[in-house]
């Protein structure tokens, strides 16, 4: 029996930052989709809470995407014990929230007009987040030090879920144009893949 469960639709989106981080902690979970159709009642019946959920043997749940991984990265050695390392990788978390705001509207929008407008400030916001990160990284360190952080897996679930995923769909040609832009975070992205090798390499395809 998993220790925990994650709750979320069958896509990648905000928990996948916190499955790779169960994934590469070795921990004991499970991953349970929830489909579209069933979600209005399944959320009635949690009260009116969002996905994801997390759920441990007991029954206790908790929400909140960012607030989860804070929660297991302080748990499973992902969240630096140093004050100031702890404030720079929140506030990269931060910074990042914006982008899945954002992206989550537009495989659900079905005006043609609208979704080109979604994607077009998509991709500004894209490359406003990498403008601002891409002089903070070290070359051959993670985002806050030597070892894997919640912003590592943070922006390691964005590269490996929209730029270096072969089935994503959502501005593909205009994230992998953009990419030559950002040497640094391409890098990143590089090492995080290789890190979460056995776990990328093992998870279903999804577009995003």
């Amino acid at each position: 029996m998993a220790d925990l469960k994650i709750y979320y639709f069958p896509i990648y989106g905000r928990a996948e930052a916190t499955v790779q981080l169960l994934a590469h902690s070795k921990c004991n979970y499970e991953k349970v989709p929830i489909e579209t159709k069933d979600w209005p009642a399944k959320k009635a019946e949690w009260g009116g809470c969002g996905l994801p959920q997390l759920e441990f043997k007991d029954g206790t749940r908790m929400g909140e995407a960012s607030s989860m991984i804070r929660f297991l990265g302080s748990m499973h050695g992902y969240y630096p014990a140093d004050p100031l390392a702890a404030y720079k990788n929140d506030m990269l978390v931060d910074t990042f929230s914006p982008l899945y705001d954002l992206l989550g509207q537009i495989p659900f929008c079905e005006d043609a007009d609208k979704k080109a407008e979604l994607c077009k400030k998509f991709m500004e916001l894209v490359m406003k987040t990498l403008d601002f990160l891409e002089p903070m990284i070290t070359p051959g360190k993670w985002l806050t030090g030597d070892k894997l952080c919640t912003a590592d897996f943070t922006f390691g679930n964005f590269y490996t879920n929209m730029c270096a995923n072969p089935n994503a769909v959502i501005c593909k040609g205009e994230l992998e144009a953009c990419m030559t832009k950002y040497p640094k975070f391409c890098e990143f992205g590089k090492c995080f893949a290789k890190e979460n090798a056995a776990y990328l390499e093992s998870r279903p395809p999804c577009p995003f």
